[in-house]
């Protein structure tokens, strides 16, 4: 701690000898000062856009995993509704879709003529 007292007080003598005088180190320490609020406040800012980024990327995740979720609970075959997968059978009188693209096998029956409609009204 004294050696760093020791250093401070030639800094300020030696800026007083060699013609800066005493003001020039109070000016020369207060823009070092102010220099350290200026990033204190960048890092801050940088903080805050950071927590802000995390947190649309959580919501994102959110997002995207509950999509994938509720594909989990449809039937491929319908890609244009979600209709839950067999079993349980269900009837076209059971959903509230009609009209919809049938594909693959089919598991509820929905397109019982073949042409790739599903509940055709």
């Amino acid at each position: 701690m004294k050696i760093i007292v020791i250093v401070v007080l030639a800094i300020i003598v030696g800026l007083v000898i060699i013609g800066g005088g005493l003001g020039t180190f109070v000016s020369y320490v207060g823009k070092g000062t102010e220099k350290i609020k200026q990033n204190e406040k960048l890092q801050d800012i940088k903080e805050q856009i950071s927590t802000t980024i995390n947190s649309e990327i959580e919501k994102s995740d959110i997002v995207i995993k509950s999509i994938s979720e509720s594909k989990n609970k449809c039937d491929p075959s319908y890609p244009d509704v979600c209709i839950a997968p067999y079993p349980p059978g269900l009837d076209c009188g059971e959903i509230s879709y009609s009209n919809f693209r049938v594909i693959g096998s089919d598991p509820h029956g929905f397109d019982k003529d073949g042409n790739g409609i599903g509940c055709e009204k």
